[in-house]
């Protein structure tokens, strides 16, 4: 394994553990037709915490592990390909 297989190897480490940080969410909403962006929600701060007040309503959510699992499996699709890419080469 040459130092450009390693950074690929390294740079999906590091995207899968992102992934894992801020998962993708299923969101709902209570008492409003609003609809609310699925994103900036990490683990730590679920979008079960968020309570717009001035809107009225309450946002609940977990983690869509089907879309999760497809990030990874494309992380590692491109990953392997990156790591293909550079066999041979310095």
């Amino acid at each position: 394994m040459n130092k450009k297989q390693k950074a690929v190897i390294i740079s999906a480490g590091v995207i899968i553990f992102a992934s894992v940080l801020f998962p993708p969410w299923d969101i709902e909403t209570k008492n409003s037709r609003d609809s609310i962006p699925p994103g900036d929600y990490s683990i730590f701060h679920p979008p079960s915490d968020k309570v717009d007040e001035y809107h009225d309503y309450e946002v609940s959510g977990h983690i869509s592990f089907e879309r999760l699992f497809l990030e990874w499996v494309l992380i590692g699709i491109v990953a392997g390909g990156g790591f293909w890419v550079f066999t041979g080469k310095q």
